[in-house]
């Protein structure tokens, strides 16, 4: 089919896995914004031409001999937004031929043998990434010191080969969402620490923090637990005395529960669930069983979790999680459980008004 003639063509959706009679003739399609399911190979473009006023490029490359058209389609890309790669790719673009608009992008069984983050990390626009499916079949990724600076959704799915994660101090510093699943040799499947400052959801989720304090002197333990909107407004906050504890990850382990419940009985659907204890949200995180004392609270937790729309996990640090923490230290002077709807008590209300100044430096 030749297009070369649809010069107000703006969108082009090609169908997968499409077979074609010599090329794609697009190098007069000046207006197009949307380009979806390309096989670099199958297109012809002139010398010189640039698509200047695409924002979504889709590629597949699993047929063979696509990587050099891949190479040539993205350098002349330039304003392009959002990108999707499916398909392998032995050579992955370098940083120059990307896009410096990029703020999402995608890689699905593109089987890269190089860790796709030393170039990726470099993009300064990136907000949104998806890794999944095989698409790095290394046993080592790095995000490098202040690499990812605006990056605030990251998901790695399907990393069947990869041990490690190493995030240095100083990387993804906006990170609000990380999302790790089916990577069973993962050791370290969620950073310690990535931001010390909270950040707020995406527009229609909502963020749940939790955390616990132990009262010695009391037999007993303290949860606390907070959601809010996209904008850090307070939607739900809770207080409530827990009991006697041997150490802070059955603490933890126990408020994460109290708090998933306290936020499905509210009503709430699509989380991002953050708590500021390594060990606990690793547990939370991992889809296997687990055989440790707290195992039962455990399949507790991943049971609430099957029962929302979506669901996010995360660590933050406790800088970032200061009013849930100030929530549980609250449960000391209670007696009973307490509930807040659309603000938190006194003793919270300057820990909210920090969030909501630092979310937005």
């Amino acid at each position: 089919m030749c297009f070369k003639y649809m010069k107000q063509l703006k969108h082009l959706y090609l169908p997968s896995y499409y077979r074609v009679c010599g090329k794609l003739e697009l190098g007069n399609l000046y207006y197009l914004q949307t380009l979806e399911n390309v096989q670099p190979k199958t297109i012809q473009i002139p010398t010189g031409f640039k698509f200047n006023r695409l924002r979504d490029l889709d590629v597949d490359t699993t047929e063979q001999a696509q990587e050099d058209g891949l190479h040539i389609l993205v350098s002349i890309c330039p304003y392009i937004y959002k990108l999707t790669l499916y398909g392998v790719i032995k050579k992955f673009p370098e940083v120059h031929q990307f896009s410096l608009n990029i703020a999402e992008m995608s890689l699905t069984l593109t089987s890269l043998e190089e860790d796709p983050m030393a170039i990726l990390e470099k993009l300064p626009n990136l907000k949104s990434l998806r890794c999944s499916h095989k698409a790095f079949l290394g046993k080592k990724m790095v995000c490098s010191e202040r690499g990812f600076p605006w990056l605030q959704s990251l998901c790695l799915f399907g990393f069947y080969e990869l041990e490690e994660l190493r995030v240095e101090e100083g990387a993804m510093p906006s990170l609000q969402r990380l999302k790790i699943g089916y990577c069973k040799r993962l050791v370290a499947s969620i950073p310690q620490a990535i931001g010390s400052v909270w950040r707020p959801p995406n527009q229609s989720w909502f963020k749940l923090n939790f955390d616990a304090a132990i009262f010695a002197e009391q037999k007993s333990s303290g949860f606390g637990a907070v959601i809010r909107n996209n904008q850090g407004e307070v939607m739900a906050a809770m207080a409530t005395k827990g009991p006697p504890v041997s150490c802070s990850e059955e603490a933890e382990t126990m408020a994460c529960r109290k708090a998933l419940e306290f936020a499905v009985d509210a009503g709430f659907h699509e989380l991002i669930v953050e708590g500021d204890n390594i060990t606990v949200m690793r547990a939370v995180s991992s889809s296997t069983r687990n055989f440790s004392m707290l195992g039962t609270v455990i399949a507790d937790i991943h049971c609430l979790l099957c029962g929302l729309r979506g669901i996010s996990i995360s660590c933050v640090h406790r800088d970032g999680n200061r009013v849930a923490h100030v929530l549980a230290k609250f449960a000391k002077g209670i007696d009973e459980d307490m509930y807040w709807i659309e603000e938190v008590p006194q003793v919270a209300e300057d820990s909210v008004y920090q969030d909501s100044i630092l979310m937005n430096s």
